[in-house]
C-alpha cells in the first residue's frame, strides 16, 4: 500500500528496534515520518511543526509519559489528530481511548497489518474531519 499523498505520521516509540521497523514500513508506504522516542519529545516536535500531522502512531507504555497522556496533551492543540496505539498490553482504558477497534494494534505485528491499520485510521480521521467541516 502506497499513500497517494504525502501524509505525515508522528511515530512515538521508546523501543529502538520497534521504532526503526515502524519507521521503515511507514516510509516504504510513502508517508513522511517524524520520529520521537517518548511523549515529551513528541510534544516538542508537534509544537515546532507548522505543517499538518495526520496521524500519531504511539506506544502506550513509555518512560516519562504514557501514550494516553501524550495523546490527551497533543489533542489540546490538534483536536482532530488521528491516533493508532501500539501496545503489548490491552486494557479497558486503552480500548476506550482508541475510539475504535482499529485504533489499537497489539504487539507483535507485521508490516502488512501495520500498513492496513494506519490506512484505516487515516481514512476514518479524514472522513470524520470532512463531516465536521
Amino acid at each position: 500500500m502506497v499513500s497517494s499523498t504525502r501524509e505525515t505520521v508522528l511515530l512515538v516509540e521508546d523501543e529502538e528496534l520497534v521504532r526503526r521497523f515502524v519507521q521503515t514500513v511507514l516510509e516504504t508506504d510513502g508517508y513522511d515520518v517524524i520520529v520521537a522516542a517518548d511523549g515529551q519529545d513528541a510534544l516538542r516536535l508537534l509544537e515546532l511543526r507548522a505543517g499538518p500531522v495526520h496521524l500519531v502512531v504511539t506506544d502506550v507504555r513509555m518512560p516519562r509519559m504514557t501514550g494516553l497522556e501524550f495523546v490527551a496533551l497533543a489533542r489540546r492543540n490538534r483536536p482532530t489528530l488521528g491516533v493508532l496505539f501500539i501496545s503489548g498490553y490491552t486494557d479497558a482504558a486503552l480500548v476506550e481511548a482508541a475510539e475504535s477497534p482499529d485504533g489499537v494494534l497489539s504487539k507483535p505485528f507485521g508490516a502488512a497489518e501495520l500498513s492496513r491499520r494506519v490506512r484505516t485510521v487515516l481514512d476514518r480521521a479524514s472522513s470524520e474531519a470532512g463531516a465536521d467541516g
